[in-house]
C-alpha cells in the first residue's frame, strides 16, 4: 500500500499534460490558434534550428498566455509550435494577420514525415502574401506546425484556420470595415479638395494631405499594396516607415494653418516647427539604410507631435472657438490608436476588435476636422457681418445726427411767430435744402457704386461681396502722361486728363460697362457686372475700339498734341463688392484682374491686346491676328492677341467699329 502510494504521488509529480491541437470542424466560420494551444521558445541569439527546437521537450516550452500570440517590443526571434486536427475531410487554410513580421518561415508535420516548408512573411520577394490564407495538407492525422517569427517592430502572430467553405466569407466580412474607412477618407479628401480649389485657402488642402497621410498608412498596414501587386514590390513596401512619419508632418501643418498658431502662439508655433523636423530627420535615417534606427526613432517623435499639438489646442481653448472641436477631433484618435498602440506593445491582450480602432478614430477625427473647417468659415461669415453691421450703424447715426439736425431747425423757425409770411418762406427754404442735400447725396452716391449696389446699401443698410463666373476686364493706361506734363501747365494737363477719362466713360456707358476706377493715368473698367449677361466680351471689345478710334481722331485732330493708349483686355471670373468704411468703394479681385493688367502692360500703344480666352469668345465676330506669348508677371506665359476691327459682315462703317444689324440680331440671341 505504502508503495502504491509513492507510485502515484511520482507519476502526478511527472506528469505533464499534452499539447491540445486545434480541432477544425465545419461549425463555425474560423479556429484561434493561440492559448495554451501555442507553446513557443525565445531564441535571443537567432541561432536554434528547426531540428533543435523538435528535440525540446513541451514541458521546457511556454504556453501563450494569450488567445492571440504578442511578442511586444523585442530583438528576438520565437519558434511557435501547435497541432491541427482536421475534421471535416476538407481542405483548411491557415491565416496569419501580421505583414510586419520581418520572418515567418513555416514547417508542417504529420508524424516524422515534413509536409510544408514555406515562407509565409511579408519583407521577402518569394514569400506568400501577407493576410492571405493558405492552403494545410488535407490529412485526417494530426498536424505538428512549426513557425519562426521575427520582427523589428512589436511581433505580434494572430492566427486561425479557415474551413474550406467559410474562406470566402470571413475574408469578405473582415475587409468591409476597410473598404467603408478608405471610402470614407476618399470622400472627405475630394470634399475638402473642391473647396480648396474653390477658394485657394491652404487648410483644405493641408486637410486632405493629411487625410491622405492616413489613408495611406492604413492602406499600407493591412498590406494591400501587396494584394493588388500580387507580390511584395520593395520600392513600395519598404517605404511605409516614410508615408507613417508624414501623416504627424502633414497634421502639423495641419494645426499651424487651421489654429493660425504662428499669430496666436508663436511657441507653440516654434515647437511644431520642431516636430517637422524631428520626422524629416527620421524619413532620411530610413532612407539611408538605417531602419532599426528609424523605428526606434518613430514612436517618440510621433509622441512628442501629438503633444504638442494637443498643447496648443488647450492653449487656444478658451480663446479660439476652432481650437474646441479641434480639440476633441485630435483627442479622439489619439486616445483609440493608443489602445492600438498598447495592444501591440502587450500591455493590453489583442482583439480583432481593437485592430479597428485606427479605423474608427481616423474617421471620427477627420470627420470632426472637416465640420471644424465649415464652423470657421462661418465665424469669419459672422465677424465680417458683425463688421458690417457696425459700419450700416455709423451710416444711420449720421443720418440721424442729420434728422434731428433738420428737426431743431423746424422747431425753431416753429418758435419764431414775429412775422408769419417770413417764418414760412424760411421754413420752405430750409425744407428745399434738405431735399437737396439728400438728392446731391442720393446722386453722389450714385456715382459712387453701381445703381443696383446703391439702391441695395440704402433699402436693405448692407451689400453682399458677390462672385462672377464670368466678367471681362478693361485696362486702359496713357502714354505720353509725363511728357504732355513738361511741355503744357498742371492745370491743362489735368483738364486733358479729364476728358480723356470723361470720353471713356460715356463710351464704357454706351455699351453697359461699368467704370470700376481710375488710378492716377490708368483706367479700368468691366463688363459683365453688377447684373451678369452673357455679351460682356462683345461690349468691352467695341468700348476698346471706340475708344482707340476716339483717341486716334483726337491725336489727328490736334496735329499730333494728344497722348496715345494701350489697351488690354481678359476674360475669367472675379469677386466684386463695397469695400470701406466711411467711404465707400466699389472694385473687383481676382486673377482675371491681374491677366488683364498684364494685358494692358505687356501691349503696344494704339492697339486692343487681349488674352486668348477674350478672343477665342469673340473672334466669330471679330477681326484679330495672334501676337506671342507673353510673359505675366507671377502668372507665366500667356498668349495674346491684338483685335482690330468687326469683320466686314457685321461693320456699319468702313473702319469697323461701328455694328450693323447683322450683328445686332445675332448679338441679341447670344
Amino acid at each position: 500500500m505504502k508503495n502504491s502510494f509513492w507510485l502515484l504521488f511520482w507519476v502526478m509529480c511527472t506528469y505533464v499534460k499534452a499539447q491540445t491541437p486545434v480541432e477544425i470542424s465545419e461549425s463555425q466560420s474560423y479556429f484561434p490558434v493561440g492559448g495554451e494551444q501555442v507553446l513557443f521558445l525565445e531564441d535571443k541569439a537567432h541561432q536554434i534550428s528547426l531540428e533543435a527546437f523538435r528535440q525540446i521537450p513541451d514541458k521546457k516550452l511556454s504556453p501563450s498566455p494569450r488567445q492571440y500570440v504578442n511578442f511586444g517590443v523585442t530583438t528576438s526571434a520565437y519558434w511557435l509550435k501547435f497541432k491541427i486536427l482536421n475534421r471535416t475531410g476538407k481542405s483548411i487554410f491557415l491565416r496569419i494577420l501580421n505583414p510586419s513580421l520581418d520572418t515567418a518561415r513555416l514547417f508542417v508535420y504529420s508524424g516524422k514525415d515534413l509536409l510544408v516548408e514555406k515562407n509565409v512573411l511579408s519583407t521577402q520577394p518569394e514569400v506568400y502574401l501577407p493576410n492571405a490564407p493558405f492552403s494545410l495538407p488535407t490529412s485526417a492525422d494530426t498536424l505538428t506546425c512549426y513557425l519562426r517569427v521575427f520582427a523589428k517592430v512589436p511581433c505580434v502572430v494572430a492566427m486561425y484556420v479557415l474551413p474550406e467553405k467559410h474562406i470566402t466569407k470571413v475574408i469578405f466580412d473582415q475587409a468591409i470595415p476597410d473598404l467603408l474607412f478608405f471610402g470614407a477618407v476618399l470622400i472627405m479628401v475630394l470634399y475638402n479638395l473642391f473647396i480648396g480649389i474653390a477658394t485657394r485657402a491652404k487648410v483644405y488642402f493641408y486637410y486632405v494631405a493629411y487625410s491622405l497621410a492616413i489613408g495611406l498608412a492604413t492602406f499600407f498596414f493591412k498590406a494591400y499594396p501587396i494584394a493588388i501587386l500580387g507580390k511584395y514590390h520593395g520600392i513600395i513596401n519598404d517605404n511605409f516607415a516614410v508615408i507613417g512619419s508624414m501623416m504627424p508632418i502633414c497634421l502639423s501643418l495641419f494645426t499651424i494653418e487651421f489654429l493660425q498658431i504662428k499669430e496666436r502662439y508663436l511657441r507653440g508655433y516654434r515647437l511644431l516647427l520642431i516636430s517637422i523636423g524631428l520626422h524629416i530627420f527620421a524619413i532620411v535615417v530610413f532612407l539611408l539604410g538605417f531602419v532599426e534606427l528609424n523605428v526606434a526613432l518613430y514612436q517618440p517623435f510621433t509622441i512628442f507631435t501629438n503633444l504638442m499639438v494637443i498643447i496648443v489646442s488647450i492653449r487656444l481653448y478658451k480663446t479660439y472657438r476652432p481650437a474646441r472641436l479641434f480639440f476633441y477631433a485630435f483627442l479622439s484618435y489619439v486616445i483609440l490608436s493608443s489602445g492600438v498602440v498598447l495592444m501591440f506593445l502587450n500591455i493590453i491582450p489583442i482583439t480583432l476588435f481593437i485592430f479597428y480602432f485606427l479605423h474608427i478614430g481616423g474617421s471620427i477625427e477627420l470627420t470632426l476636422f472637416s465640420i471644424a473647417l465649415a464652423d470657421k468659415i462661418n465665424l469669419y461669415k459672422k465677424e465680417k457681418e458683425v463688421a458690417q453691421r457696425k459700419t450700416i450703424e455709423l451710416i444711420q447715426e449720421q443720418n440721424i445726427v442729420l434728422e434731428q439736425k433738420v428737426q431743431e431747425r423746424t422747431y425753431q423757425l416753429k418758435e419764431t411767430n414775429e412775422e408769419l409770411h417770413q417764418t414760412n418762406e424760411e421754413l420752405h427754404t430750409t425744407i428745399e435744402l434738405v431735399e437737396q442735400e439728400r438728392a446731391k447725396s442720393d446722386k453722389l452716391l450714385l456715382n459712387i457704386l453701381p445703381t443696383e449696389v446703391a439702391t441695395e446699401l440704402k433699402e436693405t443698410g448692407k451689400t453682399e461681396v458677390k462672385y462672377f463666373e464670368s466678367v471681362t476686364v478693361l485696362f486702359a493706361d496713357v502714354k505720353g502722361f509725363s511728357a504732355l506734363a513738361t511741355k503744357i501747365s498742371p492745370q491743362a494737363l489735368i483738364a486733358q486728363l479729364d476728358e480723356t477719362f470723361t470720353k471713356m466713360d460715356e463710351i464704357s456707358l454706351r455699351f453697359g460697362l461699368e467704370r470700376i476706377k481710375t488710378i492716377g493715368d490708368c483706367y479700368m473698367a468691366c463688363g459683365g457686372l453688377p447684373n451678369a449677361n452673357k455679351t460682356h466680351p462683345f461690349d468691352v471689345v467695341l468700348s476698346a475700339l471706340n475708344i482707340q478710334q476716339w483717341m486716334n481722331e483726337e491725336k489727328k485732330r490736334r496735329n499730333g498734341n494728344f497722348w496715345e493708349v494701350r489697351l488690354g483686355l481678359h476674360t475669367g471670373d472675379a469677386v466684386a463688392g463695397v469695400i470701406g468704411k466711411t467711404k465707400f468703394a466699389y472694385d473687383i479681385w481676382g486673377n482675371t484682374v491681374n491677366l488683364a493688367s498684364r494685358m494692358e502692360s505687356g501691349g503696344e500703344v494704339g492697339k486692343v491686346n487681349v488674352t486668348e480666352d477674350t478672343f477665342n469668345l469673340v473672334k466669330d465676330f471679330f477681326e484679330g491676328n495672334y501676337r506671342e506669348e507673353i510673359e505675366a508677371k507671377n502668372i507665366g506665359k500667356v498668349k495674346a492677341y491684338f483685335i482690330t476691327r468687326l469683320k466686314p459682315e457685321f461693320s456699319e462703317d468702313e473702319l469697323g467699329f461701328e455694328p450693323n444689324e447683322s450683328f445686332w440680331k445675332m448679338y441679341k440671341n447670344l
